[in-house]
């Protein structure tokens, strides 16, 4: 069975969206908490919002429970979601297969 993800504009697809550099104070502390590897210093540069990354800070409690007796466990899952999620080279690991335009304007790609 195959699934569609609705994007709102083609810079919000996995592979193609923008690097940005993550301005905002909090993005950038959650970052440092969650996704060190991807702090660069004050330039940044990510392919996730703030809301992404408080999606991303609400959903590590269960699985920092689970990785509780090891930590490089838990590293290795944070690593993961956080290269997925926000990771600046997501065309280097990440290929869409497809993309349709609907009459309301949002794209979709086929996973």
């Amino acid at each position: 069975m195959q699934s569609l993800r609705i994007h709102e504009s083609p810079t919000q697809q996995f592979v193609g969206r923008r690097r940005r550099v993550m301005e905002d104070p909090v993005g950038m502390d959650i970052l440092r908490t969650y996704c060190p590897d991807l702090v660069t210093g004050n330039q940044t540069k990510t392919c996730c919002d703030v809301n992404q990354l408080h999606t991303l800070q609400s959903n590590m409690g269960l699985p920092q429970q689970f990785f509780l007796r090891c930590p490089s466990c838990y590293n290795n899952f944070l690593n993961l979601y956080c290269y997925l999620t926000c990771g600046p080279h997501q065309s280097r690991f990440l290929q869409s297969n497809g993309t349709e335009v609907t009459p309301a304007n949002k794209q979709l790609s086929k996973q």
